[in-house]
């Protein structure tokens, strides 16, 4: 009888062939079907942690905020371009604590549904990425807090409808 081998048996680099192939939905759920502390667990954050670039939108994490406070924590120190699509705040808040020094690129389309406080949501991006050089924006934000990225090169604002002259201001 041929025994079908355990995929935990596969070492390190077989693993990382198989987890590099999922999507990040994918690896999402075999994150959460993995013991906390096993070799998977392990190999799945080294793929993350490989990644230069993200993108998650309202329903990567959605409900699972053990597993995104993971995510981050795994990226925050080697993730350079993101794109974040329709976070709610409840899930932006999450971000909060978590500062990622070598993001420079941003994409952000925000929730226009939500009832996010004035520009609570570009407040909390302000303090995750210190260090962005090139963002684009959409939603209902008003421009506040804008002003405080110090290194932008390129800002695109088109998709913002509701920018105040005083954010262009303090831009300039």
């Amino acid at each position: 009888i041929v025994e079908m081998a355990c995929i935990e048996n596969l070492n390190d680099d077989c693993l990382l062939k198989i987890v590099e192939y999922l999507n990040l939905e994918e690896q999402l759920q075999l994150w959460k079907s993995s013991e906390p502390a096993s070799r998977m667990r392990s190999v799945i954050s080294y793929s993350w942690q490989r990644e230069a670039e993200h993108s998650l939108d309202q329903e990567t994490f959605k409900d699972n905020y053990e597993v995104l406070d993971e995510f981050l924590q795994c990226i925050r120190c080697t993730v350079a371009e993101l794109t974040l699509r329709y976070l709610a705040m409840d899930q932006l808040e999450r971000w909060k604590g978590h500062t990622f020094p070598n993001v420079r690129q941003l994409t952000y389309l925000g929730d226009e549904s939500s009832e996010i406080d004035g520009d609570a949501d570009i407040g909390i991006l302000v303090d995750c990425f210190p260090q962005l050089e090139a963002i684009g924006l959409s939603g209902n934000t008003s421009g506040n807090h804008i002003s405080r990225w110090r290194n932008i090169r390129r800002l695109d604002l088109q998709l913002c409808w509701y920018l105040s002259t005083q954010c262009f201001e303090d831009i300039c």
